[in-house]
């Protein structure tokens, strides 16, 4: 039996959780649906992976050389469940960020995922309200810095550079674009992306 059997049931209604209870305002309901989906594709994902380095051991391989599909849920699903780890990324919740980070770490295939969700977020940015724009760049910058710094262990980080640093350098583009037009915001966004850039230099250089 595949380990993302689970996962891949619980899915919808985990989607549905989320949906709803952001609908209704209930924070703390999105949440802890949000951390049972993130714990159920952890241990999934480290299970898999595992596997993985059986069959690599066998052939020769490298398991973290994404010839591999990162997991068995659908394109759509697996994008959301990364974008729910970035945002528990930062959370408050000791319980809830631990949960976002070891989703993060079972499987390098998912630190790729949400590094393109970063980019994503980024660029995406160019084409919201103008009021907003530094502030989604800020926040994309905060969570990268924090997937670096606290996230992330150096060797993973590294093994992962040039995904990393097209992210990073994805990042700034939106923000020197968002300075370039005198945006409110754009001095915040700018710090961030600094600071994102000073996490990043003190593990890869």
């Amino acid at each position: 039996r595949s380990p993302w059997a689970g996962p891949s049931l619980a899915w919808p209604a985990a989607n549905v959780a989320v949906t709803r209870a952001i609908n209704g305002g209930d924070v703390d309901g999105a949440n802890r649906a949000k951390f049972g989906i993130l714990v159920a594709a952890a241990v999934a994902s480290e299970a898999a992976h595992a596997q993985k380095e059986v069959e690599a051991d066998v052939e020769g391989g490298d398991a973290g050389s994404g010839s591999h599909p990162v997991s068995a849920l659908a394109p759509a699903a697996e994008s959301a469940v990364a974008a729910w780890a970035l945002e528990c990324i930062r959370a408050e919740d000791d319980e809830l960020r631990h949960a976002s980070a070891r989703f993060i770490l079972s499987d390098p295939g998912w630190a790729r995922v949400v590094l393109t969700c970063l980019g994503t977020r980024a660029t995406s940015s160019i084409a919201a309200e103008q009021e907003i724009r530094c502030d989604i760049v800020a926040g994309v910058a905060d969570d990268f810095a924090a997937l670096i710094a606290d996230v992330l262990p150096e060797a993973r980080a590294r093994m992962l550079r040039t995904a990393v640093r097209e992210t990073m350098r994805g990042i700034e583009e939106a923000a020197d674009a968002h300075v370039r037009d005198e945006l409110p915001g754009s001095a915040r966004a700018a710090k961030a992306v600094r600071a994102a850039k000073l996490a990043l230099d003190g593990v890869i250089g």
